[in-house]
């Protein structure tokens, strides 16, 4: 397949999200062919378009496949590879730095071998929810931190166990949490509710990896951190909103929501009503 090189259209980006080891682009490709390019990250492609045939070359052997809407290829890094296609083409792409696997795979498992099988026109149903899950977050622009960096944690845990030629024990430990962490943890979230908390902020204040507390907290408490932070927030919403003199955009900035739809959302889903109607009880 002879193809021109020609320029993709970038719909969506992370670039501007400031996330850690993690990118994200959403491209509708014209008729393309790449250039022979070895990757430097591992590398994720979920087709969103129309049918079409492509054809690669990965270290030097051609293959050609068909590809159809909701197919999933992942590239390891140092994949040396050169695609083409002949029609337009729609993908979403999540580039990991391999350094972010490794450290999830430290974390998570005794055995500290890491290799990423490459996969092609794959199904899986959970890579596609994280992949659309991170693609609303920026499309929203919301960037709530500690949600896509646990959307990313799970990411990585999920190619760990069922993409590596070694797999990982990602089984949770069964120690909880300990007191004196978790009271840390509390006073540390309470002081910052009206900031951008962040998973990598909890973990340094706790002296954990993000993966142990992240087991850790689940073991001990039975939901993520990211709800805990969540439930914190609605909790001091539910106090400032007996101050009248506060109006609910106010609110939602003090506790750490973007705007007051945000706090809205969250507020109805937790407390079953709305921050107005709960203010009128």
């Amino acid at each position: 397949m002879s193809t021109k090189i020609s320029t993709p259209s970038l719909l969506t980006s992370s670039n501007r999200a400031n996330w850690q080891g993690v990118s994200l682009e959403h491209y509708l490709y014209p008729a393309y062919e790449t250039p022979e390019h070895t990757l430097t990250e591992h590398h994720i492609c979920f087709y969103v378009g129309q049918p079409l045939i492509y054809e690669q070359v990965i270290n030097g052997k051609l293959r050609s496949l068909n590809c159809i809407y909701g197919d999933i290829v992942i590239y390891p890094a140092g994949l040396t590879q050169k695609l083409s296609w002949n029609k337009n083409a729609e993908i979403i792409q999540l580039d990991i730095n391999p350094a972010l696997l490794t450290q999830a795979c430290q974390d998570a498992s005794r055995s500290h071998k890491l290799e990423l099988i490459p996969q092609y026109g794959i199904r899986d149903t959970l890579v596609q929810q994280l992949l659309f899950t991170l693609l609303g977050e920026l499309q929203s622009g919301l960037n709530n931190s500690l949600y896509t960096e646990s959307l990313h944690h799970t990411l990585c845990l999920h190619l760990l166990r069922h993409y590596t030629i070694s797999q990982a024990d990602t089984s949770y430990i069964d120690d909880p949490l300990p007191p004196y962490l978790q009271r840390r943890l509390d006073e540390y979230i309470q002081a910052n509710l009206s900031q951008n908390i962040t998973l990598s902020d909890m973990a340094q204040v706790t002296s954990l990896s993000t993966s142990h507390l992240t087991k850790l907290f689940k073991q001990s408490q039975g939901i993520s951190l990211y709800q805990y932070v969540i439930q914190c927030r609605i909790a001091r919403a539910k106090q400032l909103l007996k101050h009248k003199q506060l109006t609910i955009a106010d609110i939602a900035t003090q506790v750490g929501f973007a705007d007051q739809s945000h706090l809205t959302h969250h507020f109805k889903r937790h407390v079953g009503v709305t921050p107005k109607a709960f203010r009128q009880l």
